[in-house]
């Protein structure tokens, strides 16, 4: 597996991808908590999801393609082939 071109974090398999997105979030929540009852407001949830990167075609886990990756008109498409 090739690092990616974006520096981010890469997953071999779906399944480890939505393991560390469930991490993330659970992080997330409770780092939400500790700050509402420190000033009684809470931040706003952030989704964290799994996704396929346009760049490099493996699993990331993050909010998702933003900006012209989510433009499916100009984004790379890889497939899975069978062997």
């Amino acid at each position: 597996m090739s690092p990616c071109p974006k520096g981010k974090v890469q997953f071999a398999t779906l399944d480890g991808a939505k393991i560390a997105a469930s991490a993330i979030a659970k992080r997330a929540y409770e780092s939400g908590q500790r700050q509402k009852a420190k000033i009684g407001d809470k931040p706003k949830r952030v989704s964290v999801r799994s996704y396929i990167c346009p760049e490099c075609g493996q699993w990331h886990v993050g909010r998702g393609p933003q900006g012209k990756d989510a433009d499916w008109t100009k984004r790379k498409i890889y497939r899975a082939e069978t062997h």
